[in-house]
């Protein structure tokens, strides 16, 4: 994995953004949580930073299934009173060093935020609650560097992928995967992975009742959730490593995002390849469905975009850079079914869209923000009216 391991950043932290639409967070009912008696800060209107202000604008055969992962009963999360981030500051501008934050989930409820961090310490999976920006908990356990987190359908769980071994000592030695209980963080599950030295994707079906994590080398695994016992062990081919998986919404396929220049689409019931991506840059890359499930946006070659259909054919292509720009553009997330965004190793962060009365109309560019560092990940809140941008720098609210 070339992202995080070994490379110079500097900065660290979150950036939040908030789309061009008239509720915010309040006024969906999501900033009701444990101890909350105010609004969230998420969605106050400042104008876009840096330079890119424009017009204005989310975790083959297969093998024999493995023995369970073991249930940890460990304990719960802790707030370390010592934390630069006991509270975070949703206030417009502020920074937040939170550590170089490899990326970040909203609970479905809208209740808590979840990032994981590259602290050269444990913990390096935190979770706050959105209505006050008050830290929850950290996990404790997660003493090695995390790459990405998930919380499961019904807000119960928190899935955390990494590098193995993810846990602390005698607890799940050889696994880069766990699970824990999403309002406590007590240790639910350390799950036995065989994918090789890090887990960096990991993703919940949207009923809930599978957990995919895969990574960098070897197998894609599909968990039951429950008693998590290993239902799939899709090999990948050598010497892929996978970044992203991506459910549709009828659970019925999933797209794996990784390094060989393409990406599969896979059959959730067997693992079986259904159809590729063709000509995607091979590096960090991430694809995703649409709410809907109609249209697809990917990565394509050196600094270009793709939207497709659900059988995977090409629909547009647009310049996120220019050609000749070997930056890897991050990650990508839908807004609701005319709208994305994609970040880069730039720090560039834009918003396309399109009409919403044309199912397969042509997207255009309705926003552009310039982060102060690389943009690694984004998450879209469950209102759909904000997002969160993870990189190497602060963590900032911004709004068009």
């Amino acid at each position: 994995m070339k992202m995080f391991p070994g490379r110079p950043v500097s900065g660290r932290g979150l950036v939040v953004a908030k789309v061009s639409l008239g509720m915010s967070l309040l006024a969906m009912g999501v900033v009701a949580g444990a101890g909350c008696g105010r609004e969230t800060l998420i969605g106050i209107d400042v104008p876009p930073l840096g330079s890119g202000g424009v017009h204005g604008h989310g975790s083959g055969g297969t093998f024999a299934p493995g023995s369970g992962g073991s249930v940890g009963g460990g304990t719960g999360g802790t707030i370390g009173t010592g934390s630069s981030c006991a509270t975070i500051s949703l206030t417009p501008g502020a920074l937040n060093a939170c550590g170089m934050t490899t990326a970040a989930a909203f609970s479905p409820d809208g209740k808590l935020l979840a990032t994981s961090t590259r602290n050269s310490s444990s913990p390096n999976v935190h979770v706050w609650q959105v209505c006050d920006g008050k830290l929850l908990y950290e996990v404790p356990q997660t003493n090695n560097v995390v790459y990405n987190v998930a919380f499961s359908p019904d807000s119960t769980l928190l899935a955390a992928g990494g590098v193995a071994p993810l846990l602390g000592a005698g607890v799940g030695q050889s696994s880069a995967a766990a699970v824990f209980d999403a309002v406590t963080g007590k240790l639910v599950s350390a799950l036995p992975t065989r994918s090789g030295a890090y887990v960096s994707a990991v993703a919940f079906s949207h009923d809930g009742t599978r957990l995919i994590t895969a990574g960098a080398q070897a197998f894609i695994d599909v968990w039951k959730v429950g008693d998590w016992s290993e239902l799939l062990a899709i090999p990948t081919n050598p010497p892929e490593s996978i970044y992203e998986v991506d459910f549709s919404p009828d659970d019925s396929r999933f797209i794996t995002s990784g390094s060989s220049g393409v990406d599969r689409i896979l059959k959730t019931s067997d693992g079986t390849e259904a159809t590729e991506i063709q000509n995607v840059f091979p590096e960090m890359n991430r694809a995703t469905y649409s709410p809907n499930g109609q249209l697809i946006v990917s990565a394509a070659g050196a600094g270009q975009l793709q939207i497709l259909d659900v059988y995977a054919m090409t629909l547009q292509s647009m310049a996120f850079n220019a050609s000749s720009d070997q930056t890897p553009i991050g990650k990508s997330a839908w807004i609701d079914d005319s709208r994305f965004v994609a970040d880069d190793w730039h720090g560039k962060v834009e918003e396309w869209s399109k009409d919403p009365a044309q199912p397969k109309g042509q997207f255009s560019l309705t926003k552009t923000w310039t982060m102060p560092g690389q943009a690694w990940g984004i998450a879209v809140a469950p209102d759909r009216q904000s997002f969160v941008v993870t990189g190497d720098f602060g963590f900032q609210v911004l709004a068009p």
